[in-house]
């Protein structure tokens, strides 16, 4: 992998990662402990959910089919058990953001509903930021480079 590709690598990842995490921050804001159950708060949770779940589509299909998992394995295959357990991941991941989906539904009309949202949110939000904790690490790692940023 040649310096230019190199970079470009980082900064597509790096930019897949920024925009994982600003649907993140925008979670842990609606979510935040003192906001009570509102019509508002729900659609802007039901909302942010379907950015995430098309967004995570997008992000796994991409690693799954040659992406960014692949190029690290392709620098450095010592990576490989790891990358497969990031891999096995994925379909968890969508099934707990559809079920958090499906919980978020019900508080629509349920305002009982909304501190097990919240629970579920900040379940998946620590799963996500686990699992994205990870990646960098193992991109770190295979490209011995500072991506301190994407943390």
């Amino acid at each position: 992998m040649t310096d230019e590709s190199h970079r470009a690598f980082i900064s597509a990842f790096g930019t897949e990662h920024h925009e994982l995490r600003q649907l993140v921050q925008a979670i842990r804001a609606v979510v935040r402990d003192e906001r009570p159950w509102s019509h508002e708060a729900v659609a802007e949770v039901v909302e942010l959910l379907a950015s995430l779940e098309t967004h995570l589509h997008h992000h796994f299909a991409q690693e799954e089919a040659g992406g960014y998992l692949e190029e690290v394995l392709s620098l450095a295959p010592r990576f490989s058990d790891e990358v497969a357990e990031l891999l096995r991941q994925h379909p968890q991941m969508l099934d707990k953001t559809r079920l958090v989906y499906k919980t978020a539904g019900r508080a629509v009309h349920e305002s009982s509903a909304w501190p097990q949202l919240k629970r579920e949110l900040r379940e998946l939000i620590e799963a996500l930021i686990a699992h994205e904790s990870e990646e960098n690490k193992i991109v770190q790692q295979a490209f011995n480079t500072g991506l301190e940023d994407l943390d």
